[in-house]
C-alpha cells in the first residue's frame, strides 16, 4: 500500500476519494428533504433513503468505516445524474457520466 492511501475492500483510496463520497452523500442528503415520499427524481430513491441519510449523518459526526465506504459507493453509482461530473469520477474515474443506466 502507498504512503497516504487507505485499503478500502479490494482498492486503495486517497483520502480525497473518501471526502467525495462524503460530499455525494451531503449533497444526495440536502435534495432529499421528502425522504423520497414524491418521486420526484431528486435525492435519493424510496429504496437508499434510509441508509443514504444514515451514511450521511455518520458522515458529517465522524466519519465511515471502511464496511460503510464500501455500501456508499456501490448506492452512490445510480445518481450520477445529480452529481458533478468531476466529482463523480474521482469515485468512478473510469466510467462515462454521460453513458445511460
Amino acid at each position: 500500500m502507498r504512503a497516504g492511501l487507505l485499503p478500502i475492500g479490494d482498492e486503495c483510496w486517497s483520502w480525497d476519494h473518501v471526502t467525495a463520497v462524503c460530499t455525494i452523500l451531503g449533497i444526495l442528503t440536502c435534495l432529499d428533504t421528502d425522504y423520497a415520499k414524491v418521486k420526484n427524481g431528486v435525492g435519493f430513491s424510496k429504496a437508499d433513503t434510509g441508509l443514504g441519510h444514515s451514511l450521511a449523518a455518520k458522515a458529517q459526526d465522524g466519519g465511515l468505516n471502511r464496511s460503510q465506504l464500501i455500501s456508499a459507493k456501490w448506492m452512490l453509482r445510480k445518481y450520477r445524474r445529480q452529481i458533478d461530473p468531476d466529482l463523480y469520477r474521482m469515485i468512478y474515474p473510469d466510467h462515462d457520466h454521460t453513458a445511460a443506466a
